[in-house]
């Protein structure tokens, strides 16, 4: 099976994302990423104070996105 072109940048990124890496992803500012998972946008979990994000969940919104 072949990996889409589109996830192949993303082989060595953990799954679980915190903002500044997003951030950094998304050529976004670390306060335009915690808006969008604020608004909902954006699904995450927390551990304690630390905010995550799941890949396959960023990935899903970047699609709807752009649709």
């Amino acid at each position: 099976m072949r990996t889409p072109e589109r996830i192949t940048e993303f082989v060595c990124v953990p799954t679980y994302l915190n903002v500044p890496e997003i951030a950094e992803m998304l050529k976004l500012s670390k306060s335009a990423i915690y808006k969008m998972i604020k608004m909902g946008e954006i699904p995450s979990i927390r551990f304690g104070r630390a905010v995550r994000v799941k890949l396959d969940d960023l990935l899903l919104y970047l699609e709807n996105k752009s649709l």
